[in-house]
């Protein structure tokens, strides 16, 4: 179940990412693409996944890094409701974030809970039963 979480936590980042392409005509691949926080979100989730479905001894750890990541990083960076420069808000003064863009904010958080919770709450259960 825990590689089901990671890899939807990547897919969700990946369509909150692409969706870009639907609402702003100034997007460009190359920009896209090369969006930092983006990258690092898919690609920590990409690691954890490697690192899960190989068994590693810190997969779990990094699985609930990953998604706990994720999980702050939406919530700060959407959620506060003023601008900051680094961040962009999706309620506030200014907002402007339509419900397909809430949604997927939504669901990256939901979804890094939810890595968050199995990586740990599975963890657990691992060690009582050893």
């Amino acid at each position: 179940m825990l590689l089901v979480a990671l890899l939807a936590l990547a897919l969700v980042q990946l369509a909150h990412l692409l969706d870009v392409f639907r609402y702003a005509d100034h997007a460009r691949w190359s920009s896209v693409l090369l969006d930092r926080p983006a990258l690092f979100g898919i690609g920590a989730a990409a690691v954890a996944f490697i690192a899960v479905s190989r068994r590693e001894r810190f997969a779990r750890q990094l699985a609930a890094g990953a998604g706990g990541i994720v999980a702050v990083g939406f919530t700060l960076y959407h959620g506060i409701p003023f601008d900051l420069g680094v961040n962009n808000p999706y309620w506030g003064p200014d907002a402007d974030a339509d419900l397909v863009r809430w949604l997927t904010v939504l669901a990256a958080i939901a979804v890094g809970g939810w890595t968050v919770w199995l990586a740990l709450g599975t963890g657990k259960r691992g060690r009582a039963a050893r």
